[in-house]
């Protein structure tokens, strides 16, 4: 590969990964206080601040649970910011006590403050990225996507 082109992959890399928004910043915090909740199973709180329209939700969560049990460690893996429309999309690659997933959440950004619009989540799934783009995996273990 020509020396140019990896200081500018290189670059942009860095570019990409160095400059977050504020919101950016907000909803990752949100993440985190997702997960803490959902570990500690007070999923009526997530639902206050989450309001999923979806029904059986708690169910559903309290499913993910079961099937992957407690949240070990995550990364942030990719970042779509939309800010003309005020929407912020994020992927995280998570290891849970009994699996992988590959978890999305979904933001409506209203004045610089997001608010969760979405959760998915893909059992056995995680994402991949390189300066040229990202692609969802299967991983070794348990392979399944629930609904939204």
């Amino acid at each position: 590969m020509p020396r140019h082109l990896s200081v500018m992959l290189l670059f942009g890399t860095l570019a990409a990964t160095s400059c977050t928004s504020g919101a950016e910043r907000a909803a990752a915090d949100k993440v985190k206080v997702f997960h803490e909740r959902a570990d500690a199973g007070r999923l009526a709180e997530i639902r206050q601040e989450y309001k999923p329209d979806v029904i059986g939700w708690e169910k559903w969560m309290e499913h993910r649970h079961q099937q992957l049990g407690r949240l070990k460690q995550t990364s942030r893996e990719k970042v779509e910011d939309l800010p003309k429309y005020g929407l912020l999309s994020m992927w995280y690659n998570s290891e849970f006590e009994h699996g992988q997933a590959l978890e999305e959440f979904s933001f409506k950004v209203e004045d610089g403050d997001p608010r969760l619009t979405g959760y998915e989540y893909h059992i056995g799934k995680k994402l991949e990225c390189s300066p040229f783009g990202c692609k969802d995996v299967d991983v070794v273990g348990k392979s399944a996507s629930l609904p939204r």
